[in-house]
């Protein structure tokens, strides 16, 4: 399989991961919402939430932006990534806090079991982002939706396909030479070709992407700080007043839980913004599938509803679906992409090493040339031997000038 096959495998998978993620968060509505004891395969788990549904929807909570997240930070090629750590590691915590690894989760940070489990986790982290992604983000397939909605991609695949074929076809019918100008003719289109359809240029405006990339990282910095706003906040408050602001708890047990499913949801709608305005991979419409769920299930909780992040999100479905059919469409388009990015490197293959079979070829003849003289060199005089060393020098030169 061709690199860039493999790659277009990778990122459909990629895609298909970050648009189902969101839609596991309707899974904790499967289970019991009267028992607190939890069983999986036989083995009995009891916890101290009030029912299964609660416990599942609290750990989903947590697990499925730390999936994003990780997702995010593998695929990200800037440095600013790393500022996406806390906020990993806040996530997890969050997931231990719930399954009771430990009881306060911000106190258990700062000791030494904390900080040595967060230590193994970003050193896991930060091994599989440099053994296994790196290679992935090493070549990316750039594209332009426009471009691709603009250009009749498939029949560019066909066309180039039956030219390669004819080509190839005739290539025992020609000299070398002539078949090496015919294929880098199709080299040299399909380069022009892909070259136009790129969308990143080369930003030489240092001042601006430095400026682009700190506002990111406070961004970052200022969402990781709103993770513990709730815990400022006494439970058992159904209001309180900020700074001449009265915020009640919406129907809620309390204000805190009423922050913190708001300052969450917040949160990931936040970093799932900032994602899809910096990635440069055509998947990216998928990402718009997490950030619209989370968007409404954020509104839905100012609203007067029974419950949240429950059968009433399937009135944002329907905008979910346009974004799926988003990617779908585009994932068929850049698949006649990565057909004639196969093309052209096997073509640059091809072309090389015809220049190296010439090469050979010329020094072979060079070789024959010099013996033929060599032994002519003793059978006649030295008035007859200098113009045909002129010639064997002009023959040379011209071969170095080819090569070069």
């Amino acid at each position: 399989m061709s690199y860039w096959r493999n790659k277009y495998q990778q990122d459909v998978v990629l895609a298909i991961l970050i648009v189902v993620l969101p839609f596991l968060a309707y899974s904790h509505l499967l289970f019991s919402n009267d028992n607190n004891v939890l069983t999986l395969f036989d083995n009995h788990f009891e916890h101290w939430f009030q029912s299964n549904e609660v416990f599942v929807w609290v750990i989903l909570s947590d697990l499925l932006p730390l999936l994003l997240l990780l997702i995010m930070f593998f695929t990200t090629k800037s440095t600013w990534k790393y500022f996406l750590m806390p906020l990993i590691a806040l996530y997890l915590t969050g997931i231990l806090h719930t399954i009771d690894y430990f009881k306060i989760s911000y106190k258990y940070l700062l000791s030494i079991e904390g900080v040595s489990v967060m230590i193994l986790f970003s050193i896991v982290i930060l091994s599989l982002d440099h053994l296994i992604f790196r290679t992935y983000r090493s070549k990316i397939i750039k594209t332009r939706l426009r471009y691709l909605l603009l250009n009749k991609l498939y029949l560019d695949q066909k066309n180039v396909n039956n030219k390669i074929i004819a080509i190839r076809k005739d290539k025992t019918k020609l000299s070398l030479m002539h078949y090496l100008n015919k294929i880098y003719y199709i080299k040299t289109i399909l380069k022009n070709k892909l070259r136009n359809n790129s969308y990143s240029k080369i930003d030489n405006n240092k001042h601006g992407r430095r400026r682009n990339e700190a506002i990111i990282i406070i961004t970052l910095i200022m969402i990781t700080v709103l993770w513990f706003v709730d815990s400022q906040i006494p439970r058992g408050i159904i209001e309180v007043d900020f700074f001449g602001f009265k915020i009640s708890s919406n129907g809620f047990n309390d204000v805190q839980t009423f922050i913190w499913i708001v300052s969450r949801k917040f949160i990931v709608m936040v970093f799932l913004s900032l994602w899809f305005i910096t990635c440069k991979y055509w998947w990216k419409y998928a990402i718009l599938s997490p950030l619209l769920l989370f968007t409404y299930q954020f509104w839905e909780a100012f609203q007067n509803v029974e419950s949240i992040d429950a059968i009433g999100n399937a009135k944002v479905f329907p905008l979910v679906l346009l974004s799926v059919l988003l990617v779908i469409i585009t994932s068929r388009l850049v698949k006649y992409q990565t057909a004639l990015l196969e093309f052209y490197e096997s073509i640059n293959t091809e072309v090389d090493q015809i220049i190296e079979e010439l090469k050979h070829e010329k020094i072979i003849e060079s070789k024959r040339i010099y013996n033929k003289f060599k032994d002519q060199l003793n059978e006649n005089s030295r008035e007859e031997i200098l113009p045909r060393l002129i010639e064997i020098q002009d023959i040379l030169l011209r071969n170095l000038e080819s090569e070069n």
